[in-house]
């Protein structure tokens, strides 16, 4: 009786003109497949009980079969393929339930995104709210792959990335390509010797760049690491971004003595240097505190690009990278630079603390960004998930095996033994001369114009000193000062000189036996100027020489 009347009932409602009845809220199907046609809809429940699509029956036209099933997903989260086969169409919305893991504390709601096929680019879901305790729910207007990834489990996975990449920094040498020197075999020909410490700590070569010495090297350790260089040695290039820039001027220490620079270089990044003068140089490679502090952003801010990376959000990642500049954050870390650390536990724990400060002042960045459409879904989430990092980093670091390679590594380059012979001596030019010792040292004269206020029959000679070191051609004579007197006063210029301190004058022989040539270079990038240059026309006799018979040093 009680079957009758059920077929009687459902034969009425086939019947009647008003719209046909939804599925209850409570259904729940075992089936991860259900039929809909139109004004009749449906609901389906994931195999894994996570997920259920409900689609009421007036978003719904034509018949088919809704259908839910298991997809492959990005590496820690969960996805399923939603399915509207045959004939039917969604003119509505559906509703997506997510079943609620156990929740940490104030995790956010989850990031849920789309794509619409397998492979596709994930979309970013904006209408995501807790129904309940139990649930999560959005709404949509189409099917395709859906996505959930609980913060947590996003923290976790930020967490085991930085735990490796702190390891692998921690227990190999080796980051970064050895570098390629041209003229290595010139350069020792030219007398030069170089000797460093043994190990993979760094990579370099000694070679020449447009004929003068020059030492590239790469730091092969995995996190980064101070040069303090000697005076003899000039900084002409690092691998340094802007950002590396800025922090490194920020953290490095002063030098372990007054003459001597200072320059902080990070994992895997090279530093070039000219080499200069006749006394032996030297520069020493070594991580200290303010190397550490370098480090500590390093490694987090490549986290928050791992981070933003697996959320969909990596275009962000230079607005929060330019955003750090002129954080307040970064001054209160900087005094940190001054730690003394004499343990490699004092070692592991600055490290923990420099580590939790820089996420702490990425997250700053991430809110001064200004990150536009994403504001208002994902940074409130990737704060909370670069809160539980900053609070995690000590523990991280403390659990790495490995301790940090205190140990310095020393390159040490000798010059060739003094000025070759054919160059030392005195060298004329009309109204001037050079006299070069073989101290490497060397001083010029030459008539130039007086300044004003002088007597109109004043003299004026500019005096002009260098130090001296051989090149592939010749010599090259660095400027070591310029000034002019009268009478045995010092005066003023009457113009800018031509030449000033770190200009410098290439010297070779040419075909005629006592003629010298010359060419001064304001800077490693000028063309070189010949012609009167103020200390050749560009000539230079040899005194007592026959070049002087050529008119080509005037009279």
């Amino acid at each position: 009786m009680l079957a009758f009347a059920l077929v009687i009932a459902l034969a009425l409602a086939a019947c009647s003109s008003g719209p046909a009845a939804e599925p209850e809220r409570d259904v729940s199907p075992v089936e991860q497949e259900a039929e809909v046609s139109t004004g009749r809809g449906g609901e389906v429940v994931s195999e894994d009980g996570k997920l259920r699509v409900t689609v009421p029956g007036h978003a719904v036209e034509g018949e088919g079969t809704l259908a839910v099933a298991p997809a492959a997903a990005p590496d820690g989260a969960s996805a399923w393929s939603i399915v509207l086969a045959g004939d039917a169409k969604l003119t509505g919305e559906a509703t997506l339930r997510f079943s609620v893991p156990d929740l940490q504390g104030d995790e956010p709601a989850p990031l849920i995104r789309w794509a619409s096929h397998a492979g596709g680019k994930y979309r970013t879901a904006k209408n995501v709210e807790f129904e309940d305790e139990d649930t999560v729910v959005v709404t949509t207007t189409h099917f395709s792959i859906w996505v959930v990834d609980w913060w947590n489990d996003v923290l976790d996975s930020a967490k085991r990335w930085l735990a490796d990449r702190l390891d692998r920094a921690l227990s190999q040498a080796g980051e970064g390509k050895h570098p390629q020197c041209e003229g290595e075999d010139s350069v020792r020909g030219l007398g030069y010797q170089i000797s460093s410490d043994s190990g993979r700590r760094i990579y370099w070569c000694l070679g020449l760049t447009n004929g003068q010495p020059a030492l590239k090297t790469v730091n092969a350790r995995g996190y980064g690491i101070t040069a303090e260089f000697t005076p003899g040695l000039g900084v002409t290039g690092t691998s340094r971004d802007d950002l590396e820039g800025m922090l490194a001027n920020l953290f490095k220490s002063p030098p372990s003595r007054a003459v001597n620079k200072v320059e902080l270089i990070g994992s895997g990044d090279w530093i070039s240097f000219s080499v200069e003068g006749a006394t032996e140089t030297a520069v020493r490679f070594a991580p200290d505190p303010g190397a550490y502090l370098l480090s500590a952003f390093s490694f987090a801010l490549d986290t928050v690009a791992f981070l933003m990376d697996k959320v969909g959000a990596r275009g962000a990642l230079n607005k929060v990278r330019q955003s750090l500049d002129g954080l307040s954050c970064l001054q209160a870390m900087s005094s940190m630079a001054s730690t003394e650390l004499t343990s490699p536990a004092d070692t592991k724990k600055f490290f923990g603390d420099a580590l939790s400060g820089a996420f702490s002042c990425a997250g700053e960045a991430v809110g001064e960004a200004g990150l536009g459409v994403i504001n208002t879904v994902l940074v409130q989430p990737i704060l909370w998930v670069i809160s539980g990092l900053a609070t995690a980093a000590n523990g991280i670091v403390a659990a790495v095996e490995t301790a940090f390679d205190s140990d310095g590594y020393q390159i040490r380059i000798s010059p060739p033994q003094g000025v070759p012979a054919e160059f030392l001596g005195e060298w004329s030019v009309h109204g001037g001369g050079l006299t070069i010792h073989d101290d490497g040292t060397a001083e010029s004269f030459g008539g130039t114009t007086c300044p004003d206020g002088l007597p109109y029959t004043a003299w004026c000679t500019q005096f002009m000193t260098f130090n001296v070191t051989p090149t592939a051609d010749g010599i090259k004579l660095t400027v070591t000062r310029v000034w002019v007197e009268s009478d045995g006063v010092e005066v003023g210029f009457a113009y800018p000189p031509q030449a000033s301190t770190g200009s410098y004058y290439l010297m070779w022989l040419t075909d005629i036996d006592g003629l010298a040539e010359t060419e001064l270079h304001n800077d490693d990038s000028s063309e070189g100027i010949s012609g009167g240059n103020s200390l050749g026309n560009p000539y230079l006799c040899r005194a007592g020489s026959n070049a002087g018979s050529t008119g080509r040093c005037g009279a």
